[in-house]
């Protein structure tokens, strides 16, 4: 997303995809029933045409990563959890931590790094009512 907040005054698009299709890697699949579906369903072409529409002219979409194969495109949301906070001193407090952030379900979905900035600070205890 940074890069996309970058390439914007210029008229960079900036987008990601995460692709699901038969190649060479894939073909390491054990023999079986999903091993044959995935062979037939997941065609690399399927992958390229979405592909290709996020570098036309006509996509005006950026700063987002999409999942695709097999004629499915999904957006991948990226979310952050609002976390658990501690002194930060030690190793010790990091593994007695490491429960509550994993049960964390609060998710946000910052759009850039300002939102995410903001939202941290505020977790914080930061205050922007109160200035600098």
């Amino acid at each position: 997303r940074c890069l996309a907040v970058d390439g914007a005054e210029h008229g960079i698009l900036v987008n990601a995809v995460a692709p699901s299709a038969q190649t060479r890697m894939t073909d390491g699949f054990f023999p079986g029933a999903f091993a044959d579906w995935f062979a037939e369903t997941m065609a690399p072409e399927k992958v390229a045409a979405g592909a290709a529409f996020l570098l036309s002219e006509e996509c005006a979409v950026t700063g987002e990563t999409f999942a695709m194969g097999g004629g499915r495109i999904a957006r991948i949301a990226m979310a952050e959890g609002e976390g658990v906070i501690g002194a930060g001193g030690s190793i010790e407090e990091v593994r007695a931590m490491m429960p509550g952030v994993m049960a964390d379900t609060a998710f946000f979905h910052p759009r850039n790094l300002g939102e995410r900035s903001a939202k941290v600070a505020s977790i914080l205890g930061f205050d922007p009512a109160q200035g600098d």
